[in-house]
């Protein structure tokens, strides 16, 4: 079960897969993708509809860190 963005990643670059499954961890939280781009460094563009729910605007991601 694959439930970090670091486990997916590395799963990937060490050449174990092609792809992963998250589904279960997208199920847990819809934002999975934008906050495991974050989590790896990298800065994704946002819909303008969607700015505010930036990880780096919403308050509640140094909770879910912790």
């Amino acid at each position: 079960m694959i439930t970090g963005s670091q486990q997916a990643n590395d799963i990937i670059t060490s050449g174990q897969a092609d792809q992963v499954a998250i589904g279960r961890a997208f199920l847990d939280d819809p934002r999975w993708g934008w906050h495991a781009a974050f989590d790896l460094g990298v800065t994704l563009p946002y819909p303008a509809p969607y700015a505010w729910a930036a990880p780096g605007e919403w308050s509640g991601l140094q909770r879910r860190k912790a």
